[in-house]
This record gives C-alpha cells, structure tokens and sequence, in this order.
C-alpha cells in the first residue's frame, strides 16, 4: 500500500517547527487579554472595540499566506505516498476535515469571527458592542443543542478539522509531518484554553456543555446533551 520516496532534498523540520513557534506566538500573543487592552489605552475603548477583531483576522491572514509561500520553499525529503485508488480516501477524509472546519465556523458565525458587526458600528459612528468573550459557540446555540451542528458531538470541531486535513496527506513528507504534529499540538493547547474562556463567559451552561461533550473526540453512542 505505501511506496517510499528518496528524491528529494534533506527536510527541514527543525525550519517547520521555527516557522510555527514564530507564528503560534505572534498569533496568541495578539489574541491575548494584554495586547487587547494596549490597544484599548493607545486608541481608546471604541476603536479597540471595533477594529482590533477585524484587525486581528487581517493579519491572521497574512502572516498565513506568508507562513505557507515560506514552508513551500524549504527543502523537504518524501517519508511515504498512498498509491491510488487508496490515495482518494486520504483525499476525502481531508475534503471531509476542511468541510467540518467550514461547518463549525458557521455555527459560530462568519460575522462574528471577522467583528463585523463591531466594524460596521465603528463606521456608523455607533459605539461598537464589545466581541465575543470567546470564539466557540454561541450561547443560544447551547442551550438549543438542535443549533450546534458538529459542536453538538465534540467542543473544538474546528481544529479536529484541520487536523484531519493535515494528517490525511496521502503523500507524506517531513515537513508535512512536522506541521501536522505541531498543528495539533497548538490545536490541543488551544482547545483548552478556549474552554477556560467560555467557562468565563457562560458560567453553568458552558459547564453543562463541557461535561456533556469530549473536546476532541466524538464519545461512542453520541452526545449526552439535556435542555436544561
């Protein structure tokens, strides 16, 4: 089922792993409560309100695109390829991850992940509501578990996406390898950290939800939710 390649250059997975700490740290240090209220102090409440998320997306953005022109140009050595028509399963288990990941950030609402709503205030002259405390589902959507789509069987459907996505690589590489095993690493991190901050923002009904659901692995015999 697998054949192995040699042809190409010595990986750089050491570079990979660079690249992705540079990231993850830009990326969590401007997600972070501090940043947030440095923003606030330099530009006031209002702006940070409704510029910082749009802000923030934008350059999530672009530092993606730039991370990955960057990792397509370091060298990278072939671990094992899937030959067809095995290669077609890899493939949809990854078209499947990508389309969780799409899912899970509808029910958690495109305008609300790009602070849309707080943008558009900023333009009108309005005063912006602050965003959400947190990026999972929203509240009404938990006390209707009906509304939860694929949160309704683990709490962070979005990262199990993309982890589906980069361990389904029908050809493997070094590079690829190293992403997928820092990508879920970070994934895993984050997923508790996000917990943290929905506990703080929905109080019990986040915590019904938390013992109710696994973060990342759906439970055999589906999900226990109640409405309570």
């Amino acid at each position: 089922m697998f054949t192995r390649s040699d042809s190409r250059p010595s990986g750089s997975a050491v570079k990979v792993s660079l690249l992705f700490l540079l990231y993850g740290t830009v990326h969590s240090l401007l997600a972070s409560a501090a940043v947030k209220q440095g923003f606030a102090r330099l530009l006031g409440q209002r702006a940070r309100n409704g510029l910082y998320r749009p802000l923030y997306i934008g350059q999530s953005v672009l530092t993606t695109l730039a991370a990955a022109v960057v990792f397509q140009r370091l060298r990278d050595r072939d671990l094992y390829e899937i030959p067809k028509p095995w290669a077609w399963v890899f493939n949809l288990v990854q078209l499947a991850g990508i389309g969780l990941l799409l899912r899970a950030l509808s029910v958690t609402g495109f305008d609300r992940i790009l602070g849309l709503p707080q943008l558009v205030a900023y333009w009108r002259g309005q005063e912006p509501p602050p965003e959400a405390a947190a990026q999972g589902p929203p509240l009404q959507a938990l006390k209707q578990p009906q509304k939860l789509g694929p949160f309704r069987r683990v709490r962070h459907p979005e990262n199990v996406g993309v982890m589906l996505a980069l361990w389904a690589f029908p050809k493997m590489t070094v590079n690829r390898l190293a992403l997928a095993l820092w990508t879920s690493l970070y994934g895993v991190l984050g997923s508790w950290h996000e917990d943290s901050r929905l506990q703080g923002a929905y109080g019990a009904a986040f915590d019904r939800y938390r013992r109710a659901t696994p973060m990342l692995v759906p439970r055999l015999g589906g999900p226990r939710h109640q409405n309570r």
